[in-house]
């Protein structure tokens, strides 16, 4: 009996929901100005709210999806965020506090990357290219479409296809196993294809090879008396519980037996900036580190919260405009017999309709709108 009793009353209530919307909606076509500028106002200004909220999402969320980003560090120096490929694995065996070291390294000096000619068949096509070690993808939590992390760079004449870049210059056939010729003596053979890099420090490219093809390309850039240190970006993993930024000055004391900007005090410092910071820090002018402006992401929120704030104003103005005509269907709903409460939470139901309302709309426009957008790496 009692579920029965719970049963009429949820269908009850069910039916005074849909009379409310159906009320609601008569109203709202009697008066159509009313109704264009509330919904058109109250949509634009959560389209807009919604665009700066995952804007500034995805610009707060860089490099937060590599799983040991806690204990990532970018080594750099006072003056720039670029270092030696090489120069990583001395400090490896120099301080126990890093457990593994990994390189990412352009085809210029400065961080710079150049896009060069890549042949295929009788196909040509601008690729820019990036090196790395073997274990780039143990060390990175980046997603391979296709290919064994274990594998795809296992050998030095392997290399990695970004998604878009496949689909660009393979179409509809299969990537895996072909040759590209990246100079008239140097070629690397597809053996992965990777998700684009993106929400990431470290730049998109187009391929990702094993840094030995980079030497074979450039042999002036030799590891030995550190002629490439300026063209690289340097990752140390420590190891759990360590400290790592007390140990610049034994690392700065380091370099300055060895290593040619420290000898010359062209630099005199040593940086490790947290993987979770790399992204806003300010000494990316000469890096190959994808770098964000911190106080744009901070005026973009103070925007969407007064966008968001005069669009609350906005909708309680026009809702208080039309307080005469409410005022007039409340008092005959009185007395039909409706109770302060029922008349309370008809108003309330009424206003999150029409939220929900213009929120769709608004995510409706930021989908068409995005679908026409043009994709950035």
């Amino acid at each position: 009996m009692k579920i029965n009793n719970n049963i009429k009353n949820l269908i009850s209530n069910v039916m005074n929901y849909l009379l409310n919307i159906k009320s609601f909606t008569k109203f709202l076509s009697r008066n159509k100005l009313y109704t264009i500028i509330e919904i058109l106002g109250l949509s634009i200004s959560l389209m807009f709210v919604i665009l700066i909220g995952i804007y500034t999402k995805q610009e707060l969320s860089v490099d937060s999806f590599q799983k040991d980003a806690d204990r990532i560090y970018v080594l750099g120096n006072e003056s720039f965020m670029i270092s030696a490929y090489d120069i990583g694995e001395r400090l490896m065996t120099q301080f126990p506090e890093v457990e593994k070291v990994m390189t990412v390294s352009s085809n210029l000096p400065w961080g710079g990357i150049e896009a060069l000619p890549i042949t295929w068949q009788d196909k040509k096509i601008n690729a820019k290219i990036q090196y790395t070690y073997e274990d780039f993808f143990d060390f990175f939590s980046f997603d391979l479409v296709t290919g064994s992390k274990s594998q795809v760079l296992s050998d030095k004449n392997y290399a990695v296809i970004s998604d878009s870049f496949a689909k660009k210059f393979f179409g509809d056939a299969n990537p895996i196993g072909q040759t590209l010729q990246i100079s008239p003596s140097i070629s690397i053979i597809v053996n992965g294809i990777m998700k684009d890099m993106h929400n990431s420090v470290i730049p998109y490219c187009d391929i990702l090879a094993r840094v030995e093809k980079l030497t074979e390309m450039y042999p002036e850039m030799d590891k030995e008396n550190y002629s490439n240190c300026y063209n690289s970006l340097v990752f140390l993993r420590t190891q759990k519980g360590s400290d790592l930024l007390s140990k610049t000055n034994d690392m700065a004391s380091f370099f300055k037996g060895f290593y040619w900007p420290y000898e010359r005090d062209q630099v005199k410092d040593v940086v490790v900036v947290p993987l979770r910071k790399a992204y806003f820090i300010e000494k990316a002018q000469y890096s190959m580190l994808e770098n964000g402006d911190w106080d744009f992401v901070i005026i973009l929120i103070s925007v969407g919260i007064v966008i968001l704030f005069f669009a609350i104003i906005n909708y309680v103005n026009l809702t208080v405009a039309q307080i005469g005509s409410r005022a007039k269907e409340a008092a005959i709903r009185s007395l039909l017999g409706s109770t302060k409460k029922e008349l309370f939470t008809r108003l309330i139901l009424e206003s999150i309709l029409l939220s929900q309302v213009s929120f769709l709309i608004g995510l409706f426009c930021i989908s068409y709108t995005h679908l026409r957008l043009p994709s950035r790496h």
